[in-house]
């Protein structure tokens, strides 16, 4: 239930924005690119990331079609997501830093928000909370709306591990838990990038049967 949630979202927001001609992203599970536009890749890049930066960049549009049937194995245990997680992160991270950067932005601004507000934010979004968080407590006078906000985000955290140590696992707090721990993924990520040690090769985390 909660990746779908997720996946209708990120649907939504993959049609929304090829309606716009503003669509930035392609898919593991299916995907297709023009051979001429097609730049080789290095062994940290993931293709369904990396390459279509690389057509925006050249001039061309990436379109999600609604129409193209695919599926794909999603997680089948915490563990597995969080690997996972963590690995696009890191991936996809430095993959916009090698192939979009700062020539990305000055000639395509536009994408540039787009791939802030899809992408960047939420990865960098637990470093932003724990910033706030820090700064708000060391205030005298904490403003009301920060305060609300370091309250649900400290109720959130213990919904979360309540959750992670509970026998009986309720499903209501599921949503708290698996939000909870991919946030930590992206900042295991980021860290992953910081460090130098994104991963090249991996197995994958299910197979087909």
């Amino acid at each position: 239930k909660d990746s779908s949630l997720f996946w209708r979202f990120e649907m939504f927001l993959r049609k929304t924005e090829t309606k716009l001609g503003i669509y930035l992203f392609g898919t593991g599970a299916c995907s297709a690119v023009r051979r001429d536009l097609f730049i080789d890749l290095e062994p940290i890049d993931d293709i369904d990331f990396t390459t279509p930066l690389d057509v925006v960049i050249q001039g061309y549009k990436c379109i999600h079609l609604e129409s193209a049937i695919a599926y794909d194995i999603y997680p089948d245990t915490p563990k597995k997501e969080f690997s996972a997680r963590v690995r696009m992160t890191s991936k996809n991270l430095i993959g916009t830093i090698r192939r979009w950067g700062i020539i990305g932005i000055v000639k395509h601004p536009v994408y540039s928000l787009v791939l802030l507000a899809h992408k960047i934010l939420r990865w960098f979004f637990p470093f932003i909370f724990l910033i706030h968080l820090s700064l708000s407590l060391t205030l005298t006078e904490l403003a009301p709306l920060s305060m609300v906000v370091n309250i649900l985000g400290v109720v959130f955290l213990l919904f979360a591990l309540f959750y992670e140590l509970s026998n009986q696992r309720y499903s209501k707090l599921s949503y708290f838990y698996n939000f909870t721990m991919v946030n930590i993924a992206f900042m295991m990520g980021i860290w992953k990038v910081i460090t130098g040690n994104v991963q090249s090769f991996y197995k994958p985390i299910n197979k087909v049967k």
